[in-house]
């Protein structure tokens, strides 16, 4: 397993795993990738399984900009679940938060706060071109509904 998000502050612990390819081989699904959701505090603790497409790992760095000029970024908030939302600054708690939605299975809400060091933007950019290297794109769509093998 490698980590596509790892946000701690030793108490509260946020976590995306990728687990490795969906369906390897199979043209359509080749890109996809098995991961699994964690969320680990002394009060909660959950797991939620979950399949990302390349355009989620797009979606993830594109939130990752927004976060390095100190915007909120949804992740995933598109009637999948679970749907991300990292907060760089929630008043709540004056520190930076994950609020993560579970809508189309538990129906559970749960946000938790974190302490993060300075740099932690960075740090999860490197998280994400880990697993782009390990799992790149090997798949096009030529047309819709249309794929074939990179060369």
């Amino acid at each position: 397993m490698l980590p596509l998000i790892d946000l701690t502050d030793g108490d509260n612990h946020f976590r995306v795993r990728v687990r490795g390819r969906s369906t390897p081989g199979v043209l359509e699904h080749h890109d996809r990738l098995d991961a699994e959701l964690l969320l680990t505090s002394s009060f909660v603790t959950g797991r939620l399984p979950m399949t990302l497409s390349p355009a989620d790992l797009r979606a993830w760095s594109r939130c990752l900009d927004l976060l390095a000029t100190g915007q909120d970024a949804v992740w995933r908030d598109d009637n999948r679940s679970p749907a991300v939302t990292v907060l760089p600054h929630y008043e709540e708690y004056d520190s930076p938060a994950v609020r993560v939605e579970d809508p189309g299975r538990s129906d559970v809400l749960v946000v938790m706060p974190l302490g993060l060091e300075d740099g932690w933007v960075e740090g999860q950019r490197g998280l994400l071109e880990r697993v782009l290297e390990r799992w790149p794109s090997e798949v096009r769509e030529t047309r819709p509904g249309v794929y074939e093998w990179r060369r």
